[in-house]
């Protein structure tokens, strides 16, 4: 019982999403006006997010079936975002 518990409370926190996760999301999203999905890395660090908050994100912006990478930066409350690569994979680093 206590298995089956702890499986369903990693399958709700993965598709969690948290604030600056979402912040960097839609900041990637102004500036790359997507046509497919846009996903970033999470903004929890450290061991079971005991770290401080993420400042950098990477974020994929899908698109027939490769992806556009980008890095998105938070100093204070905005954020600087810049392409990183074109038509790789859409593979976001573990966060």
């Amino acid at each position: 019982m206590r298995t089956v518990a702890l499986v369903a409370l990693a399958l709700l926190a993965a598709g969690c999403e948290d604030s600056g996760q979402s912040s960097a999301r839609h900041a990637v999203g102004r500036v790359a006006r997507p046509t497919g999905r846009v996903a970033c890395t999470s903004g929890t660090t450290g061991h079971f997010g005991s770290g401080p908050a993420a400042t950098v994100f990477v974020c994929v912006v899908h698109a027939g079936g490769r992806c556009d990478r980008y890095v998105a930066r938070r100093r204070g409350g905005r954020f600087t975002v810049r392409i990183q690569a074109r038509r790789t994979d859409c593979t976001l680093p573990v966060s």
